[in-house]
């Protein structure tokens, strides 16, 4: 087991691009170890080339894959003996309307952004005890936080409405344990998954923020992300943080 007592770990899942990118860069800079993972090999070897940091440990596996998850929580227990931060990121949106959305489609959203957080934090529930101010934090999104037009899955929106509701839910079963559990809702922020369409989420921005002309950006989340893991939140627990813009004021 390494020395690193003194030093903060945390695991983000799905943290090589976009959001989750902003924040291992951003827990990297803040002198935490990161572990985090991909299902793609290319995006694996890239995001290593591109930071090249001792304190970074990259691996590919599914957030949905039983044995990867027993298997990364088996190392990271014989590396360093605890767990101080969870990250919840790993997620996927597929665009479905109202009602149109394929059951088939509709479980998979929710199996990867409900279901996964759950088995996550629960596997990771012993290590993150042994942890220094131990926390989950869950990326949720503004979706979750109303019925807007623009969130056009039915299936993401449940799925991170029920999200929001299990943050709450492990905020208090867990915050005897010490362990707190938060969740940041991001609005429109840039990352690839508007490659193709930045005029539309352009209109979206215009229409919906409060703050004129505003779109977030993984560095964004990140800060927030950031915020609730470190001792500044110490007393915050069981928060549903929008960082939006004001999107759902609109």
């Amino acid at each position: 087991m390494s020395d690193t007592k003194a030093q903060r770990v945390a695991l983000v899942t799905g943290g090589t691009a976009g959001i989750g990118a902003g924040i291992v860069s951003r827990l990297l800079k803040d002198e935490y170890i990161v572990h985090t993972f991909s299902t793609r090999t290319e995006r694996v070897d890239a995001f290593k080339e591109e930071h090249k940091n001792q304190r970074l440990f990259v691996t590919q596996g599914s957030v949905e894959d039983e044995t990867f998850r027993a298997v990364l929580c088996h190392e990271i227990e014989q590396r360093y003996g605890k767990l101080d931060v969870l990250v919840n990121n790993a997620a996927i949106y597929l665009s479905g309307g109202y009602l149109e959305e394929p059951t088939d489609h509709f479980r998979k959203v929710l199996e990867v952004n409900l279901v996964g957080p759950y088995a996550w934090a629960q596997t990771f529930r012993p290590l993150l005890g042994k942890g220094n101010d131990p926390c989950i934090v869950n990326i949720s999104s503004v979706c979750a936080m109303g019925t807007y037009r623009d969130c056009s899955s039915t299936a993401y929106t449940a799925s991170k409405a029920g999200l929001n509701a299990l943050t709450e839910r492990l905020a208090m079963g867990l915050g005897p344990e010490g362990i707190r559990v938060n969740a940041v809702a991001p609005g429109i922020t840039e990352t690839p998954m508007w490659s193709g369409s930045h005029e539309k989420m352009r209109e979206i921005v215009k229409k919906r923020h409060v703050l004129k002309n505003q779109i977030g950006t993984p560095e964004d989340i990140a800060g927030a992300v950031a915020y609730l893991a470190s001792p500044d939140a110490r007393l915050v627990t069981g928060v549903i943080l929008a960082v939006d813009a004001g999107y759902r004021f609109m």
